[in-house]
């Protein structure tokens, strides 16, 4: 057993500049990956093809970058996953839209169950459980 740092925790330092957003993307996954000794590829991304970004880091670790950065840039919430192959020893990013909060005073519909934060599959209505 190791203590392991996750790869996306590591700090990038690039500077501002407007760039590709795709482009910006593999460069923070490079400059992560540098850090961690990783090689990281960049698989899904939120971005239209040539969307560009004007973005900069002094540091922070590459998933706040992404998520807190890039989100606001393109001005919608965005979440990362980042897998790890151990045959090819290469991490896989994928970055994706996170569906936004509904607006306030929005009402769950009646035949959708109010699932809380201790629900298990157990309780929810889709669970059949076979013998």
């Amino acid at each position: 057993m190791r203590d392991v740092i996750p790869v996306m925790s590591s700090p990038v330092t690039f500077p501002v500049a407007e760039r590709d957003a795709i482009a910006t993307l593999q460069m923070i996954a490079d400059a992560a990956g540098k850090q961690a000794g990783a090689k990281i590829l960049v698989l899904n991304v939120p971005f239209w093809e040539r969307e560009k970004i004007t973005l900069g880091a002094t540091g922070q670790p590459a998933g706040e970058v992404i998520v807190e950065s890039i989100g606001k840039m393109i001005n919608r919430p965005v979440s990362f996953q980042c897998l790890y192959d151990v045959r090819s020893k290469t991490y896989y990013l994928n970055v994706t839209i996170v569906a936004a909060d509904p607006p306030p005073g929005t009402t769950v519909p009646p035949n959708v169950p109010k699932l809380g934060p201790h629900s298990g599959p157990a309780n929810s209505p889709w669970f059949r459980q076979t013998q």
